[in-house]
């Protein structure tokens, strides 16, 4: 499987603990965020590629402090398995930050909280 390619010399961590959090912006769109990993199907200048509906995603277990992601489900063949692909990435008990349309609401809502039990998450829907 191809690695996307992260700079860990941006995101290490340093003696004294202190570091700089793993960001990912899946589904990035031209929504480039800076200090994220951006990520999306499509190059908008600044993001890595990757289909979102391939799995797994090129990165390790246990990688991101955050993943935010907007208006992204209804491009997604399979909501169950990109949720069980963000549980793997994203680090125990970090932040997944969610926007998604209200007719997605009961669905994304139920299956992100079986997930996540105990992992804040905001989610915003429209």
């Amino acid at each position: 499987m191809k690695r996307v390619p992260i700079h860990r010399d941006e995101f290490h961590l340093t003696k004294t603990r202190n570091y700089k959090q793993m960001k990912l912006n899946i589904g990035c769109g031209n929504d480039i965020k800076e200090g994220y990993v951006n990520l999306d199907v499509v190059d908008y200048g600044g993001n890595q590629i990757h289909d979102l509906n391939k799995f797994p995603y090129p990165f390790d277990d246990n990688t991101f402090d955050e993943v935010f992601a907007s208006q992204i489900l209804e491009h997604l063949n399979n909501f169950h398995i990109y949720i069980s692909e963000i549980y793997r990435i994203l680090k125990p008990n970090e932040l997944f930050m969610l926007h998604f349309s209200s007719t997605q609401s009961t669905l994304a809502s139920r299956t992100i909280k079986f997930l996540f039990p105990s992992a804040p998450l905001i989610t915003m829907s429209t």
